[in-house]
């Protein structure tokens, strides 16, 4: 963290990792049972709903994280009570993807529903890009 990106180390690393995932893209299109067929990557809906599902996946381990820190370095909640805020969270994905998600898919298309949850997931990302520590909790985490 001190050294920043442009430390030997960290190139090293860096390196390290772009010959492994080189090495494993040409293992699997040239071996003989690869993990996934090349057709399955091929197809241009799996390879968005893939890339979809990263950047998903990315935004949400970012939150918890940052809120993680947030919520016990700036607000100085105990490790209890930082599980319990995240409460609200874990109910609202349930509320909408056993709720909300079912009678929308039935009225509208799969991709319009993907692309408004998209749009409000990132607009809630921008509005957590806003956290200062002097805001009140509750509404912030709500």
């Amino acid at each position: 963290g001190e050294k920043g990106l442009g430390d030997g180390g960290t190139l090293i690393g860096l390196a390290a990792a772009v010959v492994l995932i080189t090495a494993f893209v040409v293992i699997q299109r040239t071996g003989r049972a690869p993990m996934v067929p090349g057709a399955v990557l091929a197809d241009r809906g799996r390879a968005g709903a893939n890339a979809v599902m990263f950047l998903v996946g990315a935004g949400m381990v970012a939150t918890f994280y940052f809120l993680t820190l947030y919520m016990q370095l700036v607000k100085g909640y105990e490790p209890m009570a930082t599980g319990l805020a995240y409460l609200p969270f874990a109910v609202g994905i349930g509320v909408a993807a056993g709720g909300v998600g079912p009678p929308l898919l039935a009225r509208a298309s799969e991709r319009s529903v993907i692309s408004a949850g998209l749009v409000t997931g990132s607009a809630a990302m921008v509005w957590l890009s806003f956290l200062a520590p002097g805001q009140h909790a509750l509404a912030v985490l709500l």
